[in-house]
């Protein structure tokens, strides 16, 4: 050790040297530029020292062998004490993490077990239901025997056992154990433990039991009514009276009080011997007793339980079953129900519109039926129209003709009479009378034009100066306006 302190203590040494030079070297470099530039005024400008330099020296001096193994000695003590250290902080987050995992393993199965006591007495409950009878009320633990009750009384403080125990008893009292430990899980999940001056003044005491209510019994049948009012309440006396008995050995229920351990508290109460002459005794006693009958007696009380639950079950089955049908019914119904409504639907919907387009067709032929008769009266009425417009066309024609051959025939008669010669009144004849509108051509203006020839021959009759004069022409002219209003 002492030449590894010199060897580091040299090592240091030497450091601190070489640092020492390099200060006064710098030191030496400034001081001189310093007086050089005092100095230079009139002569030339000083030279421009480099920026930078690269060196590389080697190793002034080597280190001692035992030096360096025990820096690097040092330096893995070290890193290995860092990694202890880590390993050991991750460790301790590993356990509690798994503390934590524990305690919430064990909450969840607290809460399951109370959810299981919480369900069989929900499916008791549940089950009368499908039963419709009375069940008969059941004890979640073995009832006693009237041997184990005899065990029970005051004297059997006094007495004692001889031998061991045997495997039923051990059985047994593992059992009782559990549900001990079962039960004040279920009392502490629900906090029923309250100070002992208010608990002293209950007149059951700090777990409320009375001889009357807590009194052992056996299989007995009650009604319907009384097992859904009571069943939750005679399961925890029974629960209790479990926890009143057997929690300490025989030689220790010979001293006046008693203490019970409950979640890590200590509760002490006072000994409840004079009231309660049945829950302070040893249940190993009646093992060894009468071991026999009580085997014998927890084999029909399981049988009886086991029939009890399977009879529960399979009731539930059946009546599962028969919902089951029912509802399966009950859809077959419905669907049914839903097509042959969908059918009617469907069928209504069919007929009514055949009945709409039956209808829209009897419109559509009713009003191409008036269309057709309305045409054909029209086409009649035009027809008649046109029948009547060419008879009075004709007739008018005729009346025309003759009116204009009576005219030519009188002024031919009163020309040839007074013997004057008259000008042709077109280019289409020759004479005065070859004029005719059935015979001019067609570009003259008496072609088919007998109301402009007509008009032409008065004309000429009116201009004639004949002999009767006045008379004559009066006639002439009535007899003209007379053929003019019939024309119109």
């Amino acid at each position: 050790m002492s030449q590894a302190r010199t060897a580091r203590e040299r090592v240091c040494l030497s450091i601190v040297q070489k640092n020492l030079l390099k200060e006064n070297k710098m030191v030496g470099c400034g001081s001189r530029r310093q007086v050089r530039d005092v100095k230079v005024l009139a002569e030339r400008n000083p030279a421009v020292a480099p920026v930078g330099v690269w060196v590389e020296s080697g190793e002034e001096c080597q280190e001692h062998p035992a030096a360096q193994a025990l820096l690097t000695a040092e330096f893995m003590e070290e890193t290995r004490r860092e990694k202890e250290e880590s390993l050991r902080r991750f460790q301790d987050a590993v356990r509690e993490r798994v503390s934590q995992q524990a305690q919430l393993r064990k909450q969840q199965q607290l809460i399951r077990s109370y959810q299981t006591v919480e369900w069989e007495g929900k499916i008791l409950q549940l089950t009368t239901k499908a039963v419709h009878r009375p069940l008969p009320q059941t004890n979640v633990f073995p009832s006693w025997t009237y041997a184990e009750q005899v065990i029970c009384s005051p004297s059997s403080h006094s007495a004692s056992v001889d031998g061991t125990e045997s495997s039923s008893s051990r059985h047994l009292t593992h059992n009782v154990s559990k549900v001990r430990k079962h039960v004040r899980h279920r009392l502490a999940a629900r906090q029923t433990v309250q100070d002992g001056e208010d608990l002293s003044q209950l007149p059951g005491g700090r777990w409320k039991i009375s001889p009357a209510r807590n009194k052992p019994e056996s299989h007995t049948w009650k009604d319907q009514k009384d097992y859904t009012e009571r069943g939750e309440e005679d399961v925890e006396a029974e629960d209790e009276m479990l926890l009143g008995q057997h929690d300490q050995p025989l030689h220790l229920h010979h001293q006046q009080s008693k203490t019970v351990t409950f979640q890590n508290d200590m509760i002490y109460e006072p000994d409840r011997t004079a009231s309660c002459t049945g829950f302070t005794t040893d249940y190993r006693a009646s093992q060894v007793l009468w071991p026999h009958e009580n085997q014998e007696e927890l084999k029909r009380q399981r049988q009886s339980q086991f029939l009890m639950y399977r009879r529960h079950f399979m009731d539930i089955e059946r009546e599962q079953v028969k919902e089951h049908k029912r509802h399966r019914k009950h859809i077959k119904r419905t669907a049914r129900i839903k097509n042959e409504k969908e059918h009617a639907r469907k069928a209504e919907e069919k007929k009514m519109e055949q009945q709409r387009q039956q209808e829209e067709e009897r419109k559509d032929e009713a009003e191409r039926e008036y269309l057709i008769l309305e045409r054909l009266r029209l086409d009649e009425e035009e027809e008649a129209e046109e029948k009547a417009q060419r008879r009075e066309r004709t007739k008018r024609i005729k009346e025309s003709k003759r009116y204009i051959q009576a005219m030519r025939a009188l002024m031919k008669e009163k020309l040839e009479k007074d013997k004057v010669e008259l000008p042709a009144l077109c280019c289409c004849g020759d004479t005065f009378w070859d004029s005719n509108p059935e015979t001019c051509a067609n570009n003259c203006i008496f072609y088919n034009n007998p109301k402009a020839y007509a008009q032409a021959l008065q004309s000429v009759l009116l201009s004639c100066d004949l002999k009767e004069g006045g008379q004559y022409s009066s006639t002439w002219k009535t007899s003209a306006l007379d053929f003019q209003s019939h024309r119109k």
